[in-house]
């Protein structure tokens, strides 16, 4: 393995799920001097300074509680985790636009790897070193020791949680704050092509395997290219204006599939 980070001159993970949310292996070719490229994605934020010691990608999630049908399937247990995982993955979006912009950047500025690269190490070394992690869990422990001992004994609340199955827990509930953004009514949108391009794009993914997981929870094709149609020759439009141009029973539809379109590379969120 010594030999892959060796011969290796950027390192890049684009985590977008519940699975992979610590890092481990960011830090690993933190400590071999590698500049890093990595979603703004839970814990990531917490290594990576960006612009400092690494690049971090914006990435944004469903509202919280979008995707409580998937918590209910495993709950049912018709869909396992390792599907429950992949299945909202496919609606948390990456931006492919300034990840692209990031690796050209590091591609032709051999200085800027470098000195990512030297401030990467010295992360590791003066954060996650084995006796730095210890004093960081005996500061934890000393903390929740302190909380617990100047507590108020409180009771459950009557309401009802909007985390309707605490045993499977939707993840778009459990990582809220995982992704930079979630999806909003102002947030903005655009195409990244042509809409003939991005026509073609969405045909060409609609038959593979990616597409199929998450295709029941979609708009259909041809609303799915009225999307499309509705973003050609606007620089920008909202979640908003859109919504104005479907039925209301077409909502959580319609918000999957524009963060879908997003993970594609189709359409930007802003």
């Amino acid at each position: 393995m010594k030999w892959a980070w060796a011969a290796a001159d950027i390192y890049t993970e684009l985590n977008d799920n519940a699975q992979e949310s610590f890092g481990l292996s960011i830090l690993e070719a933190m400590a071999h001097e590698l500049p890093v490229v990595v979603s703004d994605w839970g814990f990531h934020r917490e290594i990576i300074e960006d612009d400092k010691n690494g690049l971090l990608i914006p990435t944004v999630g469903p509202v919280p509680g979008l995707t409580n049908e998937f918590a209910l399937l495993s709950s049912l247990s018709l869909l396992d985790y390792k599907s429950h995982v992949g299945l909202a993955s496919q609606f948390v979006s990456v931006n492919v636009a300034q990840c692209a912009q990031a690796y050209s950047k590091l591609v032709a500025d051999s200085t800027k790897r470098t000195e990512l690269g030297r401030n990467a190490k010295m992360t590791v070394g003066a954060k996650f070193s084995g006796p730095n992690i210890i004093r960081q869990y005996q500061y934890l422990l000393s903390e929740l020791a302190k909380l617990r001992k100047n507590a108020e004994v409180s009771f459950a609340p009557e309401n009802k949680s909007i985390a309707s199955y605490p045993t499977r827990l939707d993840t778009s509930i459990a990582f809220a704050d995982y992704a930079t953004s979630v999806l909003s009514p102002t947030s903005h949108l655009r195409l990244d092509s042509s809409k003939d391009e991005a026509a073609s794009l969405l045909a060409a993914l609609e038959p593979l395997p990616l597409a199929a997981i998450a295709k029941s929870m979609l708009l259909p094709p041809e609303e799915m290219r009225t999307v499309l149609n509705l973003l050609e020759n606007k620089d920008s439009s909202t979640v908003s204006d859109l919504t104005q141009h479907f039925n209301s029973d077409k909502g959580k539809e319609l918000l999957l599939s524009i963060l879908w379109l997003s993970k594609m590379g189709i359409i930007s969120i802003n």
